[in-house]
């Protein structure tokens, strides 16, 4: 009744289907997906940033003598000059000296941190602030205040990154 190609033939056009679902499932899902990175982003710039000075913390005024945030850290200038996406604000305070703040990147970040707090919103930038004391060798202590803020909500790779 039944010849073996025909058998086959049938078998042959399941596997096909099921190989072509798969695929076009494995697509759909994939490109469904969104990648929320500005959490991760803003811990690690308040981290790297604070290591960099803990590092650098033998002047007191190291940022007024010259110190170049972004070469002495190791960050990229054009992340936060061209894109408006980051935001990093640093304050020192030795006894009774205070320097600072000190700002890089877009402004208008700091004050959406402030009502991102209040608010639950999906689109406002995730906000990493991070205190530490400083001991220099001579003993003065710094306590440094980074507050590091990420509104990129992740995409493709860039070689710009910090």
């Amino acid at each position: 009744m039944y010849k073996k190609g025909d058998l086959l033939t049938i078998w042959w056009f399941g596997v096909l289907a099921i190989v072509g679902l798969g695929i076009v499932l494995g697509t759909v899902i994939f490109y469904s997906g969104s990648v929320d990175t500005r959490k991760v982003e803003s811990e690690i710039m308040a981290d790297k940033i604070i290591k960099c000075l803990n590092q650098s913390v033998e002047s007191i005024n190291f940022i007024n003598d010259g110190f170049d945030i972004y070469s002495e850290c190791l960050i990229s200038k054009n992340v936060f000059e061209q894109s408006s996406l980051f935001f990093v604000r640093i304050n020192l305070v030795s006894g009774d000296l205070n320097q600072g703040p000190y700002k890089f990147g877009n402004n208008a970040l700091e004050k959406d941190c402030e009502v991102g707090e209040n608010v639950n919103a999906k689109y406002f930038p995730d906000c990493t602030q991070e205190n530490i004391d400083i001991y220099a060798k001579n003993g003065n202590k710094i306590s440094v205040n980074v507050l590091a803020v990420s509104n990129n909500k992740g995409g493709a790779y860039s070689n710009d990154g910090l």
